[in-house]
C-alpha cells in the first residue's frame, strides 16, 4: 500500500511502510484474543463442557477459550524465540569457528 503512495523522500515512505506494517501485524496477531474476549459469547456462544460433551452456551464467560488461547499463544512464542536464539548462536560459533 506504501508502495503506491507518492511520497517525496524515502525516509516517508519507510516511516509510512512501518506503520503500515505495524498496524497490519497487531489487528492480525491480536484479533482472535479481542474477539474471544468482547465478542464470541454475544455472537457464537462459547464453549461449555459437561460431563465430557462440549456445547456451545451463549450464558457462559468465554475465559477459559481465552486461557487457552493465551497459553498456547504465549508457550509458541516462547519456543519459538528459544529455537531463533539458538540458531543465531550457532550461527555465532560456526563464524568464529571458520576465521
Amino acid at each position: 500500500m506504501a508502495n503506491f503512495e507518492n511520497h517525496r523522500v524515502q525516509s516517508s515512505y519507510e516511516k509510512s511502510l512501518i506503520a503500515k506494517t505495524f498496524i497490519f501485524s497487531l489487528v492480525n496477531n491480536y484479533s482472535i484474543f479481542f474477539y474471544t474476549a468482547f465478542l464470541k459469547r454475544s455472537v457464537t456462544g462459547c464453549l461449555e463442557s459437561e460431563n465430557g460433551v462440549t456445547t456451545l452456551s451463549k450464558s457462559n464467560s468465554c475465559e477459559p477459550e481465552l486461557q487457552a488461547l493465551l497459553r498456547s499463544y504465549f508457550v509458541t512464542t516462547f519456543f519459538n524465540n528459544f529455537k531463533q536464539s539458538g540458531s543465531q548462536s550457532a550461527a555465532g560459533a560456526s563464524k568464529q569457528t571458520n576465521s
